[in-house]
C-alpha cells in the first residue's frame, strides 16, 4: 500500500465515467487511483484500484481508509492530447483529481510531484495558491527534472551548464520554502 509512484492523468473522455466528488466508493475520471471503496462497496459496484487491503471488512477499512494517500507519491504526469498540438503539457488532472478527494483524503497527501508546467507557474506567478493549502498534510515536494532544466535555460554541454542548473535549484528550492514554509522539503 506504499512506497509506490501513483500516476494521476486525466483519461480520455470514452473511458471516464461520471464522479460523484471523491467519496469512498465513487468512481473517478483520474486514473491513478479512485477513492478507496468501503466495504458495503464490494457488492454494488466493480472498482479498479490499486489499494484492495480497505475491502477486506469495516475495521480495517476504518483503519486503512486513507493509508494509501499517506504512504505514496502522487506524481501528475499530465498528457495533452495530439489534437491539440503537442503531447506534453498540464492536463487539469492535478486540479479535477484533488478537487474529488474529500478533506481527509488532502490531508492525509505527504508527497507529490506537479507536472513540470504546473511547477513553473507556480515558482513564478505571484497569486498562485500554495501547494498546502491543497494538501495541509504536505511534506515532500518532488521538483521534475525538466522544471530545473527549463528554469537554468542552460546549454545542453559545457561548464557553464553545471552551474546555471545549480543556480537554478537554488531559486525553486528558495521560492518553494518562502510559500509553503521551512517544514516542506523539497527534491531534485
Amino acid at each position: 500500500m506504499g512506497g509506490n509512484d501513483v500516476e494521476i492523468k486525466l483519461r480520455s473522455t470514452e473511458d471516464a465515467s461520471v464522479s460523484t466528488k471523491g467519496h469512498p466508493g465513487s468512481e473517478s475520471i483520474y486514473q491513478g487511483y479512485s477513492a478507496i471503496p468501503g466495504p458495503s462497496d464490494r457488492k454494488t459496484k466493480k472498482l479498479r484500484t490499486a489499494f484492495r487491503l480497505p475491502e477486506v471488512c469495516r475495521s480495517v477499512y476504518r483503519e486503512t481508509a486513507i493509508l494509501g494517500y499517506t504512504l505514496n507519491t502522487f506524481v501528475f504526469v499530465g498528457e495533452v492530447s495530439k489534437s491539440f498540438g503537442r503531447e506534453d503539457g498540464p492536463d487539469g488532472a492535478m486540479e479535477g483529481w484533488t478537487m474529488e478527494r474529500i478533506p481527509a483524503q488532502l490531508s492525509a497527501i505527504k508527497t507529490i510531484r506537479p507536472h513540470w508546467m504546473n511547477m513553473l507557474d507556480y515558482i513564478h506567478k505571484d497569486n498562485t495558491r500554495t501547494i498546502k493549502q491543497f494538501y495541509p498534510g504536505l511534506r515532500k515536494v518532488l521538483v521534475p527534472k525538466r522544471t530545473v532544466s527549463v528554469e537554468a535555460n542552460a546549454p545542453d554541454r559545457g561548464p557553464v551548464r553545471k552551474l546555471l542548473r545549480q543556480q537554478a535549484k537554488n531559486r525553486i528550492l528558495t521560492r518553494v520554502k518562502e510559500l509553503e514554509g521551512d517544514d516542506v522539503e523539497v527534491m531534485f
